[in-house]
């Protein structure tokens, strides 16, 4: 992911929350309990959606709420196409785990997909190798250098 990316895609998200702003709270949102002020909790919304998505190795959701269901959708868009052009993956796009030498593979935790099992002897050294390698390349076209935690490694 490139930082080009990151930004452009950190400033639709802060475009779309300052459209989202709400009026400044009323005092009937608040209420009193043994002698402190505490917020009411948001009514249910009308029209929401949540949009699930891998952002940097994190697993992130973005609630979009409204009165009305045009607003959403139309915010939805907006925000889902943001999310494609800074190459964000959905959550649930997994690939199904993959056994290879008979391990399960473990999902990358930047792009979300089933990592590949490498295993051999180096040319240069000579020396055996075996490791678990995410099969997709970032946004930039480098490596991606995620290593799953040492429970999942061989």
């Amino acid at each position: 992911m490139s930082n080009k990316q990151d930004e452009a895609f950190r400033e639709q998200v802060q475009e779309f929350m300052d459209d989202q702003a709400e009026e400044p709270e009323k005092d009937e949102d608040k209420a009193e309990v043994d002698g402190s002020e505490i917020e009411q909790p948001l009514p249910e919304s009308p029209a929401s959606v949540n949009i699930r998505f891998w952002a940097h190795g994190f697993g992130s959701q973005l609630t979009i709420r409204s009165n009305k269901v045009s607003d959403v959708l139309n915010k939805f868009q907006t925000v889902l196409t943001a999310i494609e052009k800074a190459g964000y993956k959905n959550v649930w796009d997994k690939e199904v785990p993959v056994v290879s030498n008979g391990k399960v593979a473990p999902t990358c935790g930047v792009h979300g997909t089933a990592m590949k099992w490498l295993e051999g002897t180096s040319k240069k050294t000579g020396k055996p190798y075996a490791f678990w390698t995410c099969p997709t390349k970032n946004a930039d076209g480098s490596y991606c250098k995620y290593s799953p935690p040492k429970e999942d490694n061989a």
